[in-house]
């Protein structure tokens, strides 16, 4: 028996393709069932050109395509799928395989014309160019789960995001060993697709011109999970109908991936650390985040006093990035304090884009911030544990759980957060971290209702400004109070964070 599980995404050390939060989540549940040798198959599509990556010319940041190899995957046997519109399609598996866990990769080969439109991780020409993306992953998936792994082999089917909800729905036999799991916030993130254009290719028997893949996947599964206690709540105010089968796991993370190995090596056996130790086990690894700042920006002013405050992640609207651009205009130069930015947009969120090429003033105009707009996986594992202080800045209501601050408090970063997500059932507030700003329990659509974001906006800034000054006036006068502060982040988040827990209340007794 084999749990399956469909995601749009994934994020491996030895396969570099963007992912997100979603891809690098189902990285690391990967990697966990790996290092348990418990059967897992997860199942993808191949990206042949990526996402984006971005390329300085002059004052700009330049999106860009780019080639990804098959190269350390082994290739199966080719699926062969019937479409209307293109006759045979061509689907090579590529697999990755650790222990009795395995990635597949499913790479359209021909015709060219089915190739391209699954050649890029969410971007896409057309929204049909989109809509046959998911119609090809729903059929390519299913038929592999058919020919090559066998209905009376799956343990679970769980469907990461609704892009796979095609193929449960192509899967009915499955329906009572489906669950679906939501990993964003539900009114903005409905995929809905050309009801007609799917009907040309599957027997859909649902009627109207639209096709919610959200509704098809809570129709398809007998469990629907949220990923924060929070988000659970929000996700059954949306979606009332199912509420009665919506449940929660607070995500986690592994904690072999991104305990960084200077801090590993110190912790021993789950003890309680000392503060020394904490001290001790912490300036290696801050050493070499000072190296890579100076890497980046040759000449920059950071020593062992200089505390490093980061701000990582996808560049968007809801994430909040003018709060640290505020941060930085209004109160850095005063202190000893070595903003580091990091992060991409997609290439069509104007939002993001604007706010990369802000970050891209700030660092050739501020002698404390270094923008890294090349921001990966590798660099992910040092930023997050070698960090002084980590900046999470949600919009109340639209973080679904996050998982940077997990990744930074094992390492003994404490984060200051807005109070979203699972950051409310982690952090606590003085102790392991802080909390600033409102808690909202309804959803405020940021897009629209301008004068209400705006005067949250202006409320949560505030109180992060007065705590941000608060947390850098700790570190620097009282250090082994700040000290205590990451010995408590180690201490709570390497025993709460850890995604084994989360796979523990997923699986039960099929994972351990």
């Amino acid at each position: 028996m084999v749990v399956v599980s469909l995601t749009p995404e994934i994020a491996l050390d030895e396969h570099l393709v963007y992912a997100g939060g979603l891809g690098v989540l189902e990285g690391d549940k990967f990697y966990s069932f790996a290092e348990k040798n418990r059967p897992y198959l997860v199942l993808t599509p191949f990206y042949a050109k990526g996402y984006v990556w971005y390329s300085v010319e002059g004052d700009e940041l330049v999106p860009r395509t780019h080639e990804v190899s098959a190269q350390g995957l082994v290739a199966e046997d080719e699926l062969r799928l019937e479409f209307n519109r293109w006759g045979e399609v061509s689907v090579r598996p590529y697999a990755y395989v650790r222990g009795a866990a395995k990635v597949v990769f499913l790479h359209v080969q021909r015709p060219e014309q089915a190739a391209r439109v699954v050649e890029r991780l969410y971007v896409h020409e057309t929204d049909e160019q989109r809509d046959l993306a998911v119609v090809v992953f729903g059929k390519a998936a299913s038929q592999y789960i058919r020919e090559r792994v066998g209905l009376q082999n799956v343990e679970l089917l769980d469907l990461q995001e609704s892009w796979g909800a095609l193929a449960a729905y192509l899967l009915p036999e499955l329906r009572s060993r489906t669950r679906f799991i939501v990993h964003t916030i539900a009114p903005w993130t409905n995929l809905t697709v050309n009801a007609d254009l799917v009907r040309s290719e599957v027997p859909l028997e649902t009627g109207g011109s639209h096709l919610s893949m959200w509704t098809l996947a809570c129709e398809n599964a007998y469990m629907v999970y949220a990923v924060s206690a929070k988000h659970e709540s929000l996700v059954k105010k949306y979606s009332e109908k199912y509420a009665y089968k919506t449940f929660h796991v607070t995500n986690g993370v592994n904690l072999s991936r991104w305990v960084h190995p200077t801090v590993a090596r110190r912790l021993l056996g789950g003890r309680s650390l000392s503060l020394e130790e904490v001290r001790a086990l912490r300036e290696p690894v801050r050493a070499l985040l000072r190296r890579l700042l100076l890497e980046a920006k040759p000449g920059l002013r950071v020593d062992e006093e200089t505390m490093v405050v980061s701000w990582p992640r996808r560049i968007t609207r809801y994430k909040r990035p003018y709060f640290v651009e505020r941060l930085v205009e209004e109160v850095g130069g005063t202190l000893r304090v070595v903003f580091l930015l990091a992060g991409k947009a997609h290439p069509r969120d104007g939002d993001g884009q604007y706010m990369m090429r802000r970050f891209m003033q700030l660092h050739r105009t501020h002698d404390n911030v270094v923008y890294m707009h090349d921001y990966d996986l590798e660099k992910a594992k040092l930023v997050l544990a070698g960090s002084d202080l980590l900046l999470f800045t949600p919009f109340p209501g639209w973080e679904a759980c996050g998982t940077s601050y997990m990744k930074a408090g094992v390492n003994g970063v404490p984060t200051l957060s807005s109070r979203d997500g699972g950051a409310l059932e982690v952090i606590r507030d003085g102790v392991n971290g802080w909390l600033f700003g409102a808690e909202l329990s309804h959803l405020v659509n940021i897009y629209e209702d301008h004068e209400q974001v705006a005067k949250i906006d202006e409320a949560d800034y505030a109180d992060l400004r007065e705590k941000f000054k608060a947390a850098v006036k700790l570190f620097a006068e009282k250090p082994d109070d700040y000290l205590l502060v990451q010995q408590k982040a180690i201490e709570t988040m390497s025993r709460d964070c850890s995604i084994e827990r989360a796979l523990d209340q997923y699986y039960g007794g099929f994972f351990r």
